[in-house]
């Protein structure tokens, strides 16, 4: 049976696995221990958000008139603020030889589907 609370000191509970793939509930307060039980079932996940950059925010890639990469952007909290600074950088490429430049907005996730085997 799952507690709610510990029932010695009412204080909250965490799980941990015990022998034989079994959950038992254990307080840190009072170091009260429960019996093994049966974990729950849970829904098996195919689905997770991957971070694109290394910081885990929206960024951007301008690209020459050829196509090949002229900079990459820091992150930013928003893309916002990501498509704002974009739009300043495509615009100095009006101006330069090797523009028209062309930017690729990144976001800060994707979501990856995963195989059930």
């Amino acid at each position: 049976m799952k507690h709610p609370e510990c029932p010695v000191c009412g204080d909250s509970l965490n799980d941990r696995w015990c022998k034989g793939r079994k959950l038992c509930q254990d307080c840190c307060n009072c170091d009260w221990v429960g019996v093994e039980r049966t974990p729950e079932q849970q829904a098996i996940k195919t689905t997770r958000n991957v971070r694109i950059s290394h910081n885990g925010g929206y960024t951007f890639e301008v690209f020459d008139l050829y196509g090949h990469v002229l900079m990459s952007s820091r992150s930013y909290r928003t893309s916002e603020e990501a498509e704002a600074a974009l739009r300043r950088e495509v615009a100095v490429g009006e101006m330069s030889e090797y523009g028209p430049y062309t930017g690729v907005l990144w976001a800060a996730t994707v979501e990856a589907k995963g195989t059930v085997i």
